[in-house]
């Protein structure tokens, strides 16, 4: 399904939503190998995102059937046999936006917004508490369709499209909590949106996207923050866009 959200919970790999409008929501067992049918969401959306954190998954933003920003967040627990509505909403209705968990807590990134704005802010979700915490802070550029993921106590933000949709990045930010800022890392070779992106050990792949023009990436890139560089890797086995990308 294109667009849909992954995320890792435990050793299972659940897939969530995607585009038109779906409610479906499928895990791949790590352990067995196989697909399953999950409870699905009480409201079907798209580009929406997706983390874990906490024994729970957490679906947040996306767009509704009736083209509605959403700043709902709902919450599934293996096991529990339904979607439950998160305590609060985001303080921005945002779709097109990445989320992350890191340190426990479920970072929502970039996005769009109802009006056509594109965010260059975050927003943390404390799942102890239910509650939203205060962030002041932003990234160096607004960017939707971008990829995230934690990695070595940081929240690395990939690619993307900002100017209105109109100018595509090869940028990378990486957040440190207990700084509280975003700081550019080194680009990547190729300016992607609508990509995939996660760690693995101590190295970063960003995998895919839509590059300039009307094309597809089938590329692979990988960071390993020490060198502080960007290397290729393996190709995929053909050009996607609107892909996710989990390590298991």
């Amino acid at each position: 399904m294109p667009f849909a959200s992954a995320a890792l919970l435990g050793r299972d790999l659940y897939l969530v939503g995607g585009a038109m409008f779906s409610s479906v929501v499928a895990r791949y067992e790590g352990a067995g190998g196989a697909w399953a049918v999950c409870p699905a969401l009480g409201t079907p959306r798209v580009h929406a995102a997706v983390a874990a954190a906490a024994g729970r998954l957490y679906v947040c933003g996306g767009r509704s059937q009736v083209n509605q920003v959403l700043a709902t967040v709902e919450s599934y627990a293996p096991g529990a046999g339904r979607w439950e509505a998160a305590a609060a909403p985001m303080g921005d209705a945002r779709y097109a936006c990445a989320a992350a968990s890191l340190g426990g807590v479920v970072y929502v990134v970039g996005g769009q917004s109802s009006r056509s704005a594109i965010f260059s802010t975050l927003e943390a979700f404390d799942p102890d508490s239910g509650r939203w915490l205060p962030v002041s802070a932003r990234m160096g550029s607004e960017r939707k369709y971008c990829g995230a993921a934690p990695l070595g106590g940081r929240l690395y933000v990939c690619g993307g499209l900002r100017n209105a949709g109109r100018q595509r990045l090869a940028t990378v930010e990486a957040l440190d909590p207990r700084e509280g800022v975003f700081r550019e890392v080194a680009p990547m070779a190729a300016a992607r949106s609508s990509c995939g992106a996660a760690a693995l050990g101590d190295r970063l792949y960003v995998a895919g996207g839509s590059a300039d023009g009307s094309g597809f990436h089938e590329t692979l890139e990988i960071f390993e923050p020490a060198m502080g560089r960007w290397r290729p890797g393996p190709a995929l086995s053909c050009a996607r866009s609107g892909l996710a990308l989990a390590a298991i």
